[in-house]
């Protein structure tokens, strides 16, 4: 496996994903804002990479801070809190966990400038090494479910680009390859912006695994007339109703895996939980008209229309078979998995 993010002394190294597959380009941020500004704009993706590098933006802004008062820096840094919570993207729960956690301590008393530039450097690292084994395990954990010879249909891109390294569906993937098991994936090319043709069939071809690209509308003919073992989906926010969001498409998917009687799986961290909100309180980011109406740069449609572009779906728990995650399988309705996390998140 391969790094997509790496933090260098106060330089955050991101691959930019927004040129792949064509080019592999990597950008060098030293502020919290460059960022941002990746995550708003796709550069950065993944609701376990946007939480990595949620942290090291802070980092970088701790590290680089110059001055010599340490409540000056707490109050930069909460002020930067405010700015991600209001401006980057509202439906992956990741990067909102990681922002409580920067919360936790910031508010916490500190003699001088060095301790809390520290706390929250280690922080961000820490972030990264949880994230890195969550994604090892839950792929220990998901390989289990696959037999010797397997298809699986996923859809966007839930690998290494998507957190940092192994991925959370992918990571199942590569663990059951790295057994010796016999796997083919078809993969959604995941309209409008392409995740699955770009990314997904980027990184299973780098890795030697056959994948086979189809468009998202053709989902319930190749589950009738092609064999489809089961259906291994990423997640972005996982609700204490057991409901998921995921990229807008997922539920389209579960209710043709229902039907066709295909085991449909979430592959996600425990750090995607959310234990506190259901899924009828928590905002779908709708994006722009632009990624709809524009292919190659040339326009697809006509101007004297109305687009709506939903990024993400939410997929309730009677359609899901498990979820996958760092601490094992749960099956539905899920209560056990939402308790875990909201002890774990009270505990951090």
């Amino acid at each position: 496996m391969s790094y997509v993010i790496r933090w260098e002394e106060g330089v955050l190294i991101v691959l930019d994903q927004r040129a792949l597959p064509q080019e592999e380009r990597w950008v060098r941020c030293r502020t919290a804002k460059e960022v941002l500004e990746l995550i708003r704009t796709l550069g950065i993706r993944g609701a376990p990479l946007i939480g990595i590098a949620t942290g090291y933006a802070f980092a970088l802004e701790a590290y680089n801070f110059s001055g010599e008062d340490v409540n000056a820096l707490r109050t930069h840094l909460v002020k930067l809190i405010e700015a991600f919570e209001h401006h980057s993207r509202p439906t992956a729960y990741n990067l909102f966990r990681t922002l409580d956690r920067l919360k936790s301590i910031i508010s916490k008393r500190f003699e001088d400038v060095e301790e809390l530039r520290t706390k929250v450097v280690q922080l961000a690292e820490q972030i990264y090494r949880e994230e890195i084994e969550a994604c090892r395990k839950i792929g220990d954990y998901g390989a289990e479910l696959l037999p010797e010879k397997c298809t699986v249909l996923t859809h966007c891109n839930a690998g290494e680009l998507a957190t940092g390294m192994y991925g959370t569906a992918l990571a199942v993937i590569y663990r059951a390859v790295e057994q010796g098991k016999e796997i083919r994936v078809i993969a959604t090319e995941t309209r409008p912006l392409l995740q699955g043709a770009r990314l997904t069939c980027y990184e299973l071809r780098k890795h030697g695994i056959p994948v086979t690209l189809i468009v998202d509308s053709a989902i319930a003919h190749i589950m009738e007339r092609h064999k489809v073992d089961c259906v291994i989906v990423g997640a972005d926010r996982i609700t204490k109703d057991g409901f998921v969001a995921n990229k807008i498409g997922t539920r389209t998917i579960a209710i043709a895996a229902r039907f066709h009687k295909v085991p449909f799986y979430v592959a996600a961290p425990i750090s995607t939980v959310d234990p506190y909100r259901t899924a009828a309180e928590f905002e779908i980011e709708y994006r722009s008209p632009e990624e709809v109406v524009l292919f190659g740069g040339k326009r697809t449609a006509p101007t004297d229309i109305s687009v709506l572009n939903p990024a993400f779906d939410v997929t309730p728990p009677d359609l899901i078979s498990g979820i996958i995650t760092d601490h094992g399988v749960y099956e539905p309705p899920f209560r056990e998995l939402i308790e875990l996390a909201k002890q774990l998140a009270r505990s951090q």
